[in-house]
Parts: structure tokens; sequence; C-alpha cells
């Protein structure tokens, strides 16, 4: 993936081998749009003069890590029961103090209810520091009281809506079904081969002339026929000499009686 910067999109580096042995490099771009919050995709076009190569993105997948636990998601003031131990998110109490101070974190406390199954009630709070430069957060892992060898910790935090996502591990009775393998970066693609694809283009271009010209053609014609009727009332509105006035007929020098 080649990020993106002020000037350029987000796009996807695929090497392409053709069957001559030939290697080149498609960017077909894969954003999202900051207005909308749509995700776009734009495909990478190799032209040649009998057909065009379309390499159009469809899915991106960017992989996780490796990840042994599982997540719970809490809202405020609800009680989730994972394996016989509830959770009960009270409240959140985040701290701007580093960031009055010049720094760029905010520290968020999340106060929660522990009900293990022996009927023990225990607060907590976990702390997450959240970076504003883009730095990974920071959220330590503690031990869950009332279950020896089970650990949690906050994931993500949501203020907006009032809900924080917790990774538990050690509580399964299984431990194997809290491991989640690592999973790879993949970019499915659709390709596609458009052949004299420049013919539809040249048609097009060619109609779009013809529609010009004719455009232009019935405008001097009409342009025409509106000089040619103004002349011809001026013609007919031409003053004709009162009746009675005696004209002077060509050729001679005595007047004839209108």
């Amino acid at each position: 993936m080649v990020p993106g910067t002020a000037t350029r999109k987000q796009a996807m580096e695929i090497r392409v081998e053709t069957a001559a042995g030939k290697v080149g490099y498609a960017y077909p771009k894969m954003y999202v749009n900051t207005k909308t919050g749509q995700l776009m995709a734009n495909p990478a076009i190799r032209r040649s003069a009998v057909l065009d190569d379309y390499i159009s993105p469809q899915q991106y997948d960017p992989g996780q890590p490796e990840r042994v636990g599982r997540d719970v998601a809490l809202r405020k003031g609800t009680t989730t029961n994972v394996e016989g131990t509830g959770f009960t998110f009270r409240e959140f109490n985040a701290d701007r103090s580093a960031m009055l101070r010049g720094g760029k974190e905010i520290l968020v406390l999340t106060d929660l209810t522990i009900t293990p199954p022996d009927g023990g009630r225990h607060d907590v709070t976990l702390r997450y520091v959240y970076h504003m430069d883009g730095g990974e957060p920071e959220a330590p892992e503690i031990e869950i009281l009332g279950r020896p060898g089970a650990f949690m910790k906050v994931e993500a935090v949501s203020p907006s809506d009032g809900s924080v996502v917790l990774r538990v591990r050690g509580l399964a009775k299984d431990p194997r079904s809290e491991f989640q393998a690592a999973t790879r970066e993949s970019l499915s693609v659709e390709v596609t081969k458009k052949p004299l694809i420049n013919l539809v283009w040249a048609g097009f271009y060619v109609m779009m002339a013809g529609g010009l010209l004719a455009l232009v053609k019935r405008a001097r014609e009409a342009r025409r026929a509106v000089f040619v009727a103004e002349a011809s009332r001026e013609k007919t509105s031409a003053p004709l000499p009162p009746a009675g006035r005696p004209v002077t007929a060509p050729g001679s020098s005595l007047p004839t009686e209108a």
C-alpha cells in the first residue's frame, strides 16, 4: 500500500508480469473520501493500440497480528457476563492535564465493577492513554480480580457514545478458543481486458465533432435567413411618391402624370 499525501491519493502497488516475461507495476487507487466518508476505488489502466487492461481494486484487508483473548464491548451503565464473570461499565474520566502542559496525549480512566463467580464485587479503574500525534495507544494489562490467571485491558474507547472495548484473556475453559492466528495483508482485484476500445472512443469523438459542425451550420443558415428576411422587408416597405405628383420619365425632360 502506498500511503496518500496532500497531492496524491492512497494507492496499491501491484507487480504485473506478462506471458512474455515483461514486468511492470500498476497503481490502482483505493481511498476514503474525506468529504463523504465513502470508499473510492479507481482502476489502473494500461493502454495500447489494440486493447486496454483495467485492474480494479475490489476489497482490501490490512491483516492483523496474532491475538490472544477476546474483545468485549461494554456500554455505560450495562453489565456483560463473560464465562461467568460480570463486567459493569460505570463511567469515563478523561484527564487532559498533559495537553494543558503542551503534551499531545489524553489519559482516559475507565471505571468498572467486576463480579466473579464467587459472588464478590470489585471496583477497578483501567488506564488508556491516547496520543494525539498518531502514536499507538497505551493500555496496561491488569489481572481480573477473583479470576486467577485472567487478565484484561482497554482496547478502544468511544466517549461520544459511551462505550468501551475490553480485551480479556484467560477466562475461557479452553485456551485455544481465545487464540486467533495472524492474517496476512490481502487485496482483491478485478482484471478486465477491453479490446479495440479505442475505436469506441474514436466513434464518440466523431459523433461529437459531427454534432458541433451541425450546430455551426444551423447557426449560419439561421443568420442568413434573418438577413434575407430583413432585406426583403426593407424593400417592400420603401415609400411611394404621392398620387398626382409629376414624375419625369427617364430620357425625357417633360414631366408625366404619376
